[in-house]
């Protein structure tokens, strides 16, 4: 990579997500080099004019900012997200980046629950060739024997091929050339997926089509991850600083947090976390454990049915 190529980087929000996304902002531009331009493009549905503002604010120099409405997308999708439990429409707007972006080639996805240790543009610098993704296993399906089990009954995938959606090296050329918003809109139609939602959705889209990237460009904080920081810390699920102590990596997420004007309110959030938020975290875990056997079990009984030798009489 040489002179003063562009970095684009794609990031989803609405407002609840918007300190999160700072810290994310203020880790990326702390680690990016002098070499390349940086740009950042925010999908959303209409931020308040508070948090457009604070998150301007985290750009300059090589590094610009600018916000996408995503709202005309949302309509053609006509109610047809699935959602659950906590998340927000804002997990689908990856899928309309090779439409709303036309001129790139090739961006960076990421999730608001990040922290960059490492310059993205390295990651960007990753050769692809004809894979659509590139991106890294999820562990919760190579770790929790529940979770591999619904990768390959329900998925039809190997545990190790499932990856996590958080961190993407997306070929958009490809994507558009493939038609992937519209083969998703389509699998929309035909198939629900109660578990992981967007996340299976995208591994059925690119199965077969995925260069897998080192761990440490995606690495959640579980108990047993390796103490040193990695390129990116994903705090995802129950692993997140602004909710509790004793997280790995949060001394990561705290140095970028205090560079960005949501630093306060999010010491506050973490102060009033309470127990009963915890037991929530906990049975909310539960039963997603729960549907993912549910949904295991009934993609069983349907393969049974279906392989089932006729009888005559």
């Amino acid at each position: 990579m040489k002179g003063r190529e562009t970095i684009p980087v794609f990031f989803s929000t609405d407002d609840r997500y918007a300190p999160y996304l700072a810290v994310a902002i203020a880790s990326l531009a702390k680690n990016a080099s002098k070499e390349f331009d940086y740009r950042l493009h925010v999908l959303n549905c209409g931020l308040a004019k508070r948090n457009r503002n604070r998150l301007l604010a985290l750009a300059g120099g090589n590094i610009a900012l600018e916000f996408a409405d995503v709202r005309d997308y949302l309509i053609r999708m006509g109610g047809r997200l699935h959602l659950r439990d906590y998340y927000t429409a804002a997990t689908y707007y990856r899928f309309f980046i090779p439409d709303l972006f036309p001129a790139y080639e090739k961006g960076i996805y990421l999730d608001c629950d990040v922290a960059i240790n490492g310059d993205i543009a390295e990651l960007y610098g990753t050769d692809l060739g004809e894979n659509l993704l590139g991106a890294v296993t999820e562990e919760v399906m190579t770790d929790i024997p529940t979770y591999g089990r619904y990768a390959r009954t329900v998925l039809g995938l190997r545990p190790s091929e499932y990856f996590n959606a958080g961190v993407l090296l997306m070929n958009l050329g490809k994507m558009r050339r493939t038609g992937l918003l519209d083969r998703f809109s389509a699998l929309l139609d035909r198939r629900r997926f109660p578990v992981a939602q967007d996340q299976d959705y995208l591994n059925l889209l690119a199965a077969g089509s995925v260069t897998y990237l080192d761990a440490g460009w995606n690495r959640t904080p579980f108990p047993y991850a390796p103490s040193e920081e990695p390129k990116l810390a994903h705090y995802k699920m129950n692993f997140k600083p602004w909710h509790y102590r004793g997280v790995s990596y949060e001394d990561c997420f705290w140095r970028y947090a205090e560079a960005t004007p949501y630093y306060r309110e999010l010491l506050a959030e973490r102060e009033a976390y309470s127990a009963f938020d915890a037991a929530r975290d906990d049975l909310q875990n539960a039963r997603l454990l729960r549907l993912a056997e549910e949904e295991t079990e009934k993609a069983e009984t349907l393969a049974a049915e279906e392989y089932r030798p006729a009888v005559y009489a």
